[in-house]
């Protein structure tokens, strides 16, 4: 994921109806997450920064050698052609030189080159010559400039240079080519670090006293940037393709900075004999020479560098000047032997096409829906807006479509709104680190609409994830990608796929679902994140990222997790360790820059041992070059010797179960003969008539018989469960001595019984564990007990069938008790506090490799769990923490960096997402309360049969609809995607909200008004 930091906050602000937001805070919206390098010297164009802007990514203009007049000449014409961010980049003078051996060393090369030119010697000046480049005039220029970033290059600007440029809105980028010399940019108040590896053309952005000609790894530097600073990273060098785009994105950078593949787009000002060189000399190498600058730069291989490399002094630019006539005669010859050929050791990738176009190509999943939008209608009514492009976004839109596709006419725009990636959002991106994995496996995921929804024909026809990714659309879609192509090509059904490798699917499906709106239906997605929504009179209004204000009749929220700010308790935590220095990461999703954090340091303890737990776990070790290897059927670590030693804690003690492998076809779930549709029907009826149920009373009896019948069939074999099902059903029902009886007339001992006790309150036997040591044998043990159940099967094996009813029964449970079926304080303190915590413990376990990861890291001795509930504490001597509870003795660690293991709560009222807590203020929407004790829920409050808002006096709206995640609380168990032909849950309610919508509209289907439909000859093309 990419960083949230926003670049320019506490400064010159916008006000957007009741929300403030920092001038640059569009520029964390860049549709392509790619940046223009600054290439001074003719390259540099207004025409192709504004198409890089333009295209989606961020362009910067060079303003190194350029006049003071030329550079507000060129600042206007960027102006003139676009009103999206860009930047200027400027170069920090240095000091002249002033002793004698100047010149001496300047006269030697010049005679030097005199004597081997082909060039008059009137060419080569005479004299050194020195410049500021109008330094000062520049920095007046930019700072009055519409500029939205300012670079610096060759060296960091004094404090009050940046803070004058702060103070007017302008985000600050200086660059890195080392460790120490991103150490020095973190400590300084600029915003934004810039990376640089040695595969970079050109100058590198190397500052003299402080960075060293360093030629670590891009990504080696990210980490150590990642880790030592919240700011977002700009990262490049060397970059020849998307492939190189992915990986570093990947890597956590926020944005890539590419150069030498635009010097050849039809908009650079690259010099002719320098472009083609660039095209046409693709068998020669690239080298590092001081030969026409006297400062290192990447150049193609000629035969001025490789004559003159190795005597010419390190005098920039005073050698800039002396051999800039040799240059500009050389490339009016056609000359490539005496030219500057600057390029990175990516130039293989160079094509003579568009900047957008280049832009396009090297970010692949961008433009999976934007090829889809038409030009606005200038429509009055049936304005929709989808805020969230995840796949309850993706839902809503597909219903809309299909509505539209059937005939009914009250939508005729929709525009869509992340800046996430369109289908995936931001848990699928697929530009995350593909180490993360699913918890789910192929087979059972979707993006499309199925028979079992009840839909009849009238919904888009697409293929389920491993129908996808069996077929060549994935081949194709990919084919930018080798890393998800290569995990592509060895997933089968029951894989537990990269998340990322299933956001490219949600990517395609996006723009395989819009491309299908009738041609009544416009579609226009925008890579922008909504700030606030306010109303005028009958309509509403947005207000985006890019302060853009439209108008809508309709707004659906399909947000998914937000950013919620620290409880008091988290925020004194993170305050007290902030005062001594110590780390301490609140809780969030696992992720690279998290990660990045705890790789420094020593001893690393994470609080939580779920899904964000084993995230962690892998980016803690295989991500950092450790290895697992499997050994005689059983997997062992083997240390990179960069992982910190690991702690690990929860409540329990114990992670989360393993998922049983997988033995379900991908339409197959526990049919319940309990917790029944006629069942809950009573339910319904008893709450018609004014008599609420309890959680505890009603749902949860029903439960504990399926997971006992599903259990009790596991135990028998094949041939008997049929005829033995109506005879456990019926003990099931009279009671737990008619059911024990039975049991032991089917030949089930009560000590073969399912294991209660195991599952709600597993702790670890800790009675005569004499060390930590000691401890990790049980906690192995344990594992070893998991890990073999689950290799039993959810099918096969009783007791992963057992937990698998949770998953498969939750259409029930939610059935159950939403909308009033149960009574408030039930649904607080039995179904969210109890059974909530239960069900994610039992029912949404790792796959059974992560597990199998876990029990080899301790027996490495890289990881170490402690014993249930432990107390952690700020050691306010010393910039750690202690952990000390009842279960570790007199043991007492010290730890250097704590991470919350864990999601953040679902809480609408600490909201720190924008448009939430804008809406919150202006009492558009309000925080759910329950009724029974006035508590909060943490859910938006909304209506719960169609999903309507209700505002702060508990008024419905009738144009804003939001759920999912932020409506856990008054709905139960949101967070999940699409699974196919079980009646998918969102689908259904994404139903309810496009038919919501439709009836705002009087007009009757029309005939006429078909979807379009693409041969599937031409599909494959369509959507490459």
């Amino acid at each position: 994921m990419f960083p949230t930091h926003v670049v320019g906050m506490n400064r010159v602000k916008n006000h957007f109806g009741g929300m403030t937001l920092s001038k640059s805070y569009h520029s964390l919206c860049l549709k392509r997450r790619i940046v223009l390098a600054p290439m001074a010297g003719g390259p540099s164009t207004p025409q192709l920064c504004a198409a890089v802007s333009n295209a989606g990514g961020l362009g910067f203009l060079a303003a190194g050698y350029l006049s003071p007049d030329k550079l507000a000449g060129a600042i206007e014409a960027v102006s003139d052609l676009t009103t999206a961010p860009y930047g200027v980049n400027i170069f920090v003078p240095g000091q002249p030189a002033e002793d004698n051996k100047l010149e001496q060393d300047y006269a030697a090369y010049r005679d030097s080159l005199i004597a081997d030119s082909v060039f008059p010697p009137e060419v080569f000046p005479e004299d050194p010559q020195w410049s500021a480049d109008y330094y000062e005039e520049k920095i007046d220029l930019v700072a009055a400039s519409s500029a939205a970033y300012v670079s610096f290059t060759f060296g960091h600007p004094d404090l009050r240079v940046i803070h004058r440029l702060q103070e007017v809105g302008k985000s600050v980028v200086l660059y890195a080519t080392s460790r120490a010399g991103i150490q020095a940019i973190a400590d300084s108040p600029a915003d934004v670090i810039g990376i640089q590896s040695a595969k970079a053309g050109g100058h590198r952005a190397t500052v003299e006293g402080i960075d060293d000609d360093s030629e670590e790894e891009l990504n080696v530097l990210i980490r150590f940037g990642l880790e030592i600073s919240d700011k977002p990273i700009i990262a490049g060098g060397g970059v020849s393709g998307p492939a190189d785009v992915l990986s570093i994105l990947r890597a956590g950078a926020w944005a890539v900075q590419v150069g030498t593949l635009f010097l050849t787009t039809d908009e650079a000002g690259t010099k002719n004999t320098h472009r083609r060189a660039l095209l046409e000399l693709k068998h020669r190498q690239t080298m590092l020479t001081r030969s026409f600058t006297g400062k290192l730069a990447r150049t193609i291989e000629n035969a001025f560098a490789r004559k003159h490399s190795a005597e010419a002094p390190a005098l920039y630019p005073y050698l800039h000047d002396l051999t800039s006539g040799m240059r500009a005669h050389a490339n009016q010859a056609g000359d490539p032997e005496h030219l500057n050929l600057w390029a990175g050791t990516g130039f293989l990738g160079c094509r003579n096409i568009g900047a957008a176009q280049l832009v396009e190509a090297l970010t692949p999943y961008h433009p999976s829906l934007e090829a889809s939008s038409r030009p606005d209608p200038r429509v009055p009514t049936g304005r929709v807006a989808v805020v969230g492009a995840g796949p309850r976004g993706l839902a809503v839109v597909e219903r809309l479509i299909s509505r539209a596709a059937a005939g009914y006419q009250g939508v005729s725009l929709i525009d869509w709104y992340d800046d996430a990636a369109f289908g995936a959002g931001r848990v699928w991106n697929p530009f995350q680190y593909t180490g993360l994995l699913m918890n789910t496996v192929c087979c059972q995921l979707s993006a499309f609409p199925d028979p079992s929804t009840g839909f009849g024909e009238a919904y888009v026809h697409g293929p389920t994830f491993f129908e996808w990714i069996s077929s060549p659309d994935s081949a194709s879609w990919l084919a930018r990608d080798p890393e998800l192509l290569s995990l592509r090509n060895a997933t089968g059904s029951n894989t537990y796929t990269p998340r990322a490798l299933y956001g490219a699917y949600l990517c395609w499906a996006a723009h395989y679902i819009a491309v299908r709106a009738p041609c009544s239906l416009v579609i226009r997605p925008f890579s922008e994140r909504v700030v606030s929504l306010d109303t005028d009179d009958d309509e509403l209004v947005i207000t985006t990222s890019f302060a853009e204000r439209r108008r809508y009749n309709d707004v659906v929220l399909a947000i998914g997790h937000l950013p919620v700010a620290p409880s008091p308790e988290q925020h004194g935590f993170a305050h007290a360790a902030a005062a001594v220095g110590a780390t301490y990461i609140p809780p969030s999703d696992a992720c690279v820059s998290k990660a990045a954090k705890l790789l420094g340091k020593d001893r690393v303890l994470l609080r939580g041992l779920g899904l964000t737990f084993f995230d962690y776990l892998e980016l803690l070790t295989t991500a950092t070059g450790g290895r697992y290897e499997r050994v005689e059927g059983r997997l062992v670590y083997h240390p990179s010797g960069s992982e910190p030693l690991i702690y690990a804690c929860s409540r329990r003690g114990v992670p989360y179960h393993a998922r049983g492998i997988n033995e379900k076809n991908p339409d197959e779930r526990w049919q319940p003969r309990f917790l029944t549709a006629e069942y809950i029907a009573t339910m319904h009826a008893a709450r018609d008539r004014g008599k609420q149920q309890s959680f505890g009373q009603n749902v949860w009896p029903q439960i504990v018989k399926e997971v006992e019948l599903a259990f009790t069939l596991a135990q028998l074999p094949r041939s008997q469960q049929i005829a033995a099902e109506s005879k456990v059903i019926a003990a099931l029902n009279d009671g737990t001595e008619s059911y024990t009886t039975l049991r032991r007339s089917l030949g089930l001992s009560p000590e073969t019984g399912f294991n209660w006790q195991l599952v709600l309150d597993p702790r670890i036997e800790i009675e005569g564990v004499s060390s930590l040591d000691d401890y990790q044998r049980r906690v192995v043990e344990y594992l070893d007990s998991d890990i073999q159940e689950a290799k039993r099967g959810n099918k096969s094996g009783a007791f992963k069938s057992a937990l698998d009813v949770f998953r498969d029964i939750r259409n029930e449970v939610r059935l159950a008790v939403q909308d009033g079926v149960i009574a408030d304080w039930s649904f607080c303190n039995e179904l969210l506090s109890f059974f909530t915590p239960f069900n994610l413990f039992v029912s949404i376990g790792p796959p059974l490799y992560r597990i199998e990861q876990l029990r080899a890291a301790i027996q490495a001795g890289v990881v170490v769990l402690l014993p249930p509930d432990p107390f952690i504490s700020v050691d306010t001597e010393s910039p750690t923490f202690l952990v000390t509870g009842k279960y570790l003795a007199t043991r007492r660690l010290t730890i250097d960096a704590v991470a919350e293991a864990r999601h953040p709560p679902v809480d609408a009222s600490r909201s720190d997402d924008p448009l939430i807590r804008n809406m919150m203020m202006s009492g558009i929407i309000a925080a759910h309360r329950f009724r029974h004790n006035n508590s909060m829920s943490g859910s938006v409050s909304v209506n719960t049969t169609d999903f309507r808002i209700q505002d702060a006096q508990g008024r419905i709206s009738h144009h804003v609809f939001c759920y999912g995640v932020p409506t856990e609380g008054v709905h139960w168990s949101t967070a999940a995607t699409i699974r196919p032909f079980v009646n998918s849950v969102i689908l259904q309610e994404a139903n309810i909200i496009a038919s919501a919508i439709a009836m705002r509209s009087a007009e009757p289907p029309s005939p006429t008004n078909q979807m379009i439909v693409i041969p599937k000859e031409e599909q494959h093309a369509e959507r490459g």
